[in-house]
């Protein structure tokens, strides 16, 4: 079983104020400074229920998706009949088609847990991009994660007659980098509570010597480096950073 496949039902209720909107046109506002052409065909590592792929519809891509939960990507399915989705890991998910544009985003590439697979996926990318070719993710910045430390937070969403209440504890661990995101979940229908239960995610905060030595030996050239959603440079208050490379 997947981390997601509990939480995918209710995925979509905790996430409905996230603007997928903005960001895609963020993603293809900072393409447009590199080169004038997207390219059609576009492979989202990490697609899980779909939030960005209406924007990339829109945009005239040709869609196609992995993810590695089975519930998420029913909902995807479901959603997006003319979009293509393929279950399996994005370190080695083989798929007989090459892309112009790999986009990974809402920090799946945090999830990576080791340099082994942080380098196997972005050979992967390197794999699936035509020459030329452009791969886009975000991911959560080390030296800010480290000054700023996650925390308990308990939060609750709702839509129609669902109310999902959720407490998150992290637990970091210095020695590998990583945090374990641990969530406790009550879904209440009607206001009666229906059920609980908890998942956990581990995160493997990211530093950039890290990030460029591998997407260098993946034939990948940086071509711009941010702090999420701006044109700044990283910084210690960047918790979320964003890169643009092209495949050489």
């Amino acid at each position: 079983m997947s981390q997601f496949d509990k939480y995918a039902p209710y995925y979509e209720i905790v996430y409905q104020s996230k603007n997928y909107k903005s960001e895609i046109k963020y993603i293809l506002d900072c393409i447009s400074k590199e080169t004038g052409d997207f390219g059609k065909y576009l492979l989202e590592f990490g697609c899980g229920s779909g939030g960005h792929i209406p924007f990339f519809l829109e945009n005239n891509f040709d869609v196609s998706g992995i993810d590695l939960s089975n519930e998420m990507l029913s909902i995807a399915k479901d959603k997006f009949p003319d979009a293509h989705f393929y279950h399996g890991n994005i370190s080695d998910k083989k798929l007989n088609q090459t892309f112009d544009l790999i986009v990974s985003l809402y920090h799946v590439i945090n999830y990576l847990q080791s340099e082994l697979d942080l380098s196997k996926t972005f050979r992967n990318a390197s794999d699936h991009l035509k020459s030329g070719g452009l791969f886009a993710f975000d991911f959560w910045y080390g030296p800010a994660v480290l000054l700023d430390h996650p925390k308990n937070l308990d939060k609750s969403f709702s839509k129609d007659n669902i109310e999902v209440l959720r407490n998150t504890t992290p637990v970091m661990d210095y020695n590998k980098n990583t945090v374990q995101v641990n969530f406790d979940f009550k879904i209440l229908i009607d206001g009666v509570l229906e059920h609980e239960f908890n998942e956990s995610h581990l995160m493997k905060y990211l530093f950039f010597p890290e990030i460029e030595y591998h997407l260098t030996q993946n034939n990948f050239k940086i071509l711009q480096c941010n702090s999420w959603m701006t044109t700044k440079p990283l910084s210690e208050d960047s918790w979320y950073g964003f890169i643009l490379a092209k495949k050489e």
